[in-house]
């Protein structure tokens, strides 16, 4: 699979690549040390046409990796990061999730200005480095475009902090 777009930055942990893909990160071909995903708040439900449906379909219960995460920030920053799937016929070793939305009384809370999220993807890279600390392996973290699906997150909202913390 070739990269659409490559980049590297120097980091506290070494030299660091950045690569921008235009793929299924279900047939991505090469192990994934942690799936980042969005979520509604608490909610994990493998709903049709969504990353967590897809990942139940070939054995990853986010819901169940939710109930018992290795890094669990939710109550403070809304971020949690799981144990080991150990999912031998999977390429997928962990889930980070970020819970971008909330929904309350049949109303979608759906954040809406660049602030609150940069806040929230801050907190998950700030996770991550507490992860690294602790010799959790990350040499490939996958970021799909977080909330563009039922979270209906606008891609030109979420991209500017998703890049700018990733740089």
């Amino acid at each position: 699979m070739t990269p659409l777009y490559t980049t590297s930055v120097s980091t506290g942990f070494g030299p660091k690549t950045i690569s921008v893909y235009n793929c299924n990160v279900l047939d991505f071909d090469q192990e994934i040390d942690i799936l980042t995903t969005s979520a509604f708040q608490n909610s994990y439900a493998p709903t049709p046409r969504t990353l967590f449906n897809a990942l139940h379909s070939i054995g990853i219960s986010v819901r169940s990796l939710a109930a018992h995460p290795e890094l669990d920030l939710r109550d403070l920053c809304h971020v949690w990061l799981s144990k080991d799937t150990n999912a031998p016929w999977t390429h997928i070793r962990r889930i980070g999730c970020i819970e971008l939305t909330a929904y309350h009384y049949g109303r979608l809370g759906v954040v809406d200005n660049e602030q609150a999220l940069l806040n929230s993807i801050r907190s998950y890279f700030q996770m991550l480095d507490i992860a690294a600390t602790y010799g959790i392996k990350m040499n490939t973290v996958a970021l799909p475009l977080l909330g563009a699906g039922n979270q209906q997150i606008s891609a030109n909202l979420i991209m500017l902090p998703v890049l700018t913390e990733c740089v």
